[in-house]
């Protein structure tokens, strides 16, 4: 975990910035996405994880966007470090099963579909 910076107007202003990039998440991005707008999206959800390390959702997104865009590596990446965060993030569990089966790791894959079930059943 990071040292909690000093509050600055610096730091006042990139809070309000990541406030309202978090406000219009769900409105901008996915659009964006959906464009084929996949550096502004990565841009975004990157900002948010350096200034956020803790919005899950945040990794989610860009990994399931890393999912769409082919780039089963960085997907897998960025469900690892959710889990490192918070192992009881289930959905990150599917999130591998699938990168892996696309990067043709069936063994992998299949030992996160399992991890997958686990952790759904008990959520």
């Amino acid at each position: 975990w990071k040292k909690k910076k000093k509050v600055t107007k610096k730091n006042h202003l990139i809070n309000l910035v990541l406030e309202v990039l978090f406000a219009t998440l769900k409105k901008d991005t996915y659009p964006r996405i959906l464009m084929e707008e996949y550096e502004m999206a990565e841009m975004i959800y990157l900002k948010i994880i350096e200034n956020r390390p803790s919005y899950l959702m945040a990794y989610n997104r860009l990994a399931n966007m890393y999912i769409k865009t082919e780039d089963y590596k960085k997907a897998i990446r960025y469900f690892k470090e959710i889990l490192t965060i918070n192992p009881e993030f289930h959905r990150a569990y599917l999130g591998l099963a699938i990168s892996f089966d696309k990067y043709e790791h069936r063994n992998e894959a299949k030992r996160y579909y399992k991890k997958y079930l686990e952790k759904d059943f008990i959520n």
